[in-house]
């Protein structure tokens, strides 16, 4: 009997257990279905009751507490995803499944981007999953991928090649830095390219073949620097600056030519670049940076365009086999050391407009060996090259040197060479830096009247030079009749020059520009010592000054007046103004002869007024920075501020000419 009860008692629990289930309510079905199509994330409004949530993605059964999932991480791709809300034991039963729908999953590398500009284009900032061949996206999630972030990808060792989609604009510096298995970069058709940034490509040591866009036209510093295999690059015509270290150490190369719209390579641009046989240039190119090519030593061929205008030093050092070089005429300069080191060169044609060589621009190069003897095999002691002065090999060197042919002197040629008493080049136009610094027993210096350049510190320390007439009615100093510039410290410290009272220096009306200290520490200073102004005048030119205190009055004949002639000078404001407009102001008024005003020519002077002639043409950089107060103080303590009137014939007016004035 109690058995049978027993039974009665577990068959009444289960039919109860039973009908409770039964009776249970059944959850709501998820609805609200949100697609964010940034994320990936699916979600849907939260159901009442609901202990979680089971998703089928194509018979895949997803468990989530959260009211959402996310699809990122599937495989591309067409799915069909339905949803049911989870019911709590006991007390409700799972909702009916509800469709989504279908969710088609794009291709994508893998790379990892965030969102910019207001959510509304995006950026790649890491390598995420992306490995071997890849192409960075057009669009991301149906937005463009418009740049690329600095060291974005730096140092990635999955990446084989990469293809760059076409709405990438900008690309940071170092964002594919060292990839080392790296081997080829290509751009898409119809690509937006512009900028990039420094060391873009550096160290990609496998990096064999690039190919960069019309739109893209200027390559940073160290954008291609240690890529060793690098054998092709494409380069857009539109290129209009290569910078420093651009393909550094790119020992592969063989040989390039530069696009067409270059004007600035910079420095060390192909440096070290050993396997480079030949450049070809174009005629835009204007400027090439210092050691451009420095260390190319299978460099045979270089092809000049007709614009280039400068070469910084050392451009072509250590060049080992380079045997010849033509230089073109557009050139006005050759850096010191240019081609120092080739040790094959021999040939060399200057082009017509150079105007400067640099110290040591030919050193070590087969043209001393060639150069240093003459037809019959004795040694010279002076290396020219076309009619150039290039070097004086022997400082022992005696007595005058005369030449017809010579049209220039290059940087420091002759300078130490004590014993050298005479120069005599009648048909000179150039006379570099340094060209006779410290040729002591240098006492004549007769030039043509082709002379129009005396480069700084040309005769600094000709302690001997003189300026006075010889016995036979000529002058020790001839400068000609049609120089234009005479450099920064040209004749400093040459003792004698101006030392006798009847001492003149004859110099022609061509002269526009004489540099700082030109005839400092000479005997013009110390005539200037003791006269009433203390300004040193050389002929019709104002060049310094010789007393702490100085007189604001200009001799009536002044045609100009030279860099920092009265740089941070104290004027005598006790002496009467000369003032037209206020006789209580320290004021400089101009001669009519006055063509030329030099550079910081009155920087940080005590003037408060000055008045121009129409006769000025020129006034140089900085010429009265921080030098004009402007404003006067009367007798009754009221200010009057004063203008400046610039003059009529004005021509040219440099940089910051009345910067940090009160006017």
């Amino acid at each position: 009997m109690r058995k049978i009860f027993k039974k009665l008692i577990t068959v009444l629990c289960v039919c109860c257990l039973v009908t409770i289930t039964a009776c249970s309510p059944r959850l709501s079905a998820p609805r609200g279905f949100v697609l964010d199509e940034d994320t990936l994330v699916l979600s849907w409004e939260k159901v009442d009751g609901a202990s979680g949530y089971t998703v089928d993605i194509s018979g895949d059964i997803y468990k989530t507490k959260q009211n959402s999932i996310s699809l990122e991480g599937l495989e591309e791709g067409d799915y069909e995803i339905k949803v049911q809300a989870d019911g709590k034991e006991g007390s409700t039963k799972d909702s009916k499944w509800v469709e989504y729908g279908e969710f088609t999953k794009d291709p994508e590398s893998g790379f990892i981007y965030q969102l910019i500009n207001n959510r509304s284009e995006y950026e790649l900032v890491g390598g995420g999953k992306a490995t071997g061949d890849v192409i960075i996206e057009d669009t991301f999630r149906g937005k463009p991928v418009t740049s690329i972030k600095a060291s974005a990808l730096a140092r990635n060792s999955k990446i084989t090649s990469i293809v760059i989609g076409k709405n990438v604009k900008t690309i940071g510096k170092r964002a594919f830095y060292n990839l080392s298995e790296l081997t080829s970069v290509s751009v898409k058709e119809g690509s937006k390219l512009e900028t990039v940034g420094e060391n873009l490509f550096q160290s990609c040591k496998k990096l064999e073949k690039v190919t960069l866009p019309e739109t893209l036209t200027v390559l940073p510093n160290y954008i291609f620097s240690y890529c060793s295999a690098l054998t092709e690059i494409n380069l857009s015509e539109n290129v209009t600056s290569i910078g420093a270290f651009a393909f550094a150490e790119c020992t592969a190369l063989t040989d390039i030519t530069l696009p067409e719209g270059l004007v600035s390579l910079g420095r060390y641009a192909f440096s070290g670049c050993v396997g480079l046989k030949s450049i070809t240039m174009k005629d835009n190119l204007t400027t090439i940076g210092d050691l451009a090519f420095t260390k190319c030593t299978a460099l045979k061929t270089v092809n000049f365009g007709d614009g280039l205008t400068e070469m910084g030093p050392s451009t072509f050092y250590n060049c080992t086999e380079l045997e010849s070089i033509t230089l073109p005429d557009s050139l006005l300069g050759i850096g010191i050391g240019t081609f120092m080191g080739c040790t094959k060169l021999k040939d060399v044609v200057i082009g017509a407009s150079v105007r400067n060589i640099g110290y040591d621009a030919f050193k070590d190069t087969a043209i001393y060996s060639k150069a240093s003897v003459d037809e019959d095999g004795n040694p010279k002691d002076i290396i020219i090259i076309n009619n150039w002065v290039i070097d004086c090999i022997n400082p022992e060197y005696t007595g005058t040197f005369t030449s017809d042919d010579i049209i220039g002197v290059a940087q420091s040629a002759f300078a130490g060479c004590e014993k050298l008493t005479a120069v005599r080049l009648p048909n000179v136009k150039y006379i570099g830096s340094n060209a006779f610094t410290s040729c002591k027993k240098l006492n004549t210096a007769v030039f043509g009247d082709y002379l129009e350049y005396i480069g700084d510190n040309a005769f600094a320390s000709c302690e001997r030079l003189l300026c006075s007439i010889d016995d036979n009615g000529k002058p020790y100093l001839y400068l000609g009749q049609s120089l234009k510039e005479i450099g920064a410290g040209a004749f400093f410290n040459c003792k004698f020059l101006g030392s006798d009272d009847d001492d003149f220096i004859d110099l022609p009306d061509t002269v526009e520009k004489i540099g700082q200290s030109a005839f400092n520490a000479t005997g013009f200073e110390q005539k200037a010592k003791v006269s009433t102004t203390g300004i040193i005048y050389i002929d019709d030119w104002a060049v310094d000054v010789a007393k702490a205190k100085v007189i604001p009055v200009l001799n009536d004949n002044v045609r100009g007046i030279a860099d920092y002639a009265f740089w941070k000078v104290q004027f005598d404001d006790t002496a009467p103004s000369t003032c037209t407009k206020h006789k209580s102001a320290v004021c400089m008024c101009f001669p009519e002869t006055l063509e030329y005003i030099g550079a910081a020519a009155f920087t940080a002077t005590n003037l408060e007024h000055i008045e121009f002639s129409n006769t000025v043409k020129k006034i140089d950089d900085y010429a009265f920075y921080g030098g004009l107060l402007g404003e006067v103080i009367n007798d009754d303590d009221t200010s009057t501020f004063l203008t400046v009137e610039l003059p009529e014939g004005l021509e040219e007016i440099g940089t910051s000419v009345f910067y940090n004035n009160v006017y």
